[in-house]
Order: C-alpha cells, then structure tokens, then sequence
C-alpha cells in the first residue's frame, strides 16, 4: 500500500479456518479425547527424552580364533574434510 500508515487487510495465519461459535457444539467425548491427547503426547515426550538421555554407546569386538583362514575385512567410512594422505588403517594379526 503506498503511504504505509493505514491497516492493511490480510488474511489471518494459521492452517485451518477458523469456525464460527455456533457452528460448534463441545460434547463430553471430546474433552475425553482432548485431555487423553494431550496426555499421550506429554508420556511419549518423557519417555522418549529419558530414552535418549540414558543411551549407552557400548562397542564389543568378537575375534574369531579359526587358524589357518584369512579374514576379509570390508571398511566403508565417510570422513568430511579429512585429506586421504592423513587416512590410515593398520591391522595386525
């Protein structure tokens, strides 16, 4: 608008439209289904931030003691910004 200064017309944010009062009707089955959401919701936030605050990293390696064969060993590792000269990998038998 040129001039600025007046109250321009837009359309109110948000994703649904909004429903007029009377077109409405609250129903106990409703709050039910609210308050047991919103109750849902709040136990699987908790749990899931309990979940990820007590994870372990545990690393375990298992050798296999069969003499007489050769073991393959496949690597497949990303490594941003580490020049190919500086990579290494050593393996001792």
């Amino acid at each position: 608008m040129a001039g600025g200064g007046g109250s321009s017309k837009r359309p109110s944010g948000g994703m649904y439209k909004r429903v007029p009062k009377d077109l409405t009707e609250a129903t106990m089955l409703g709050g039910l289904m609210s308050i047991l959401c919103i109750t849902t919701v709040i136990v699987l936030f908790f749990t899931e931030t309990y979940a990820f605050l007590r994870t372990n990293v545990s690393t375990t390696l298992d050798v296999d003691e069969t003499p007489d064969q050769q073991i393959r060993l496949n690597f497949n590792i990303t490594m941003h910004n580490l020049l190919c000269a500086y990579a290494s990998v050593d393996v001792w038998d």
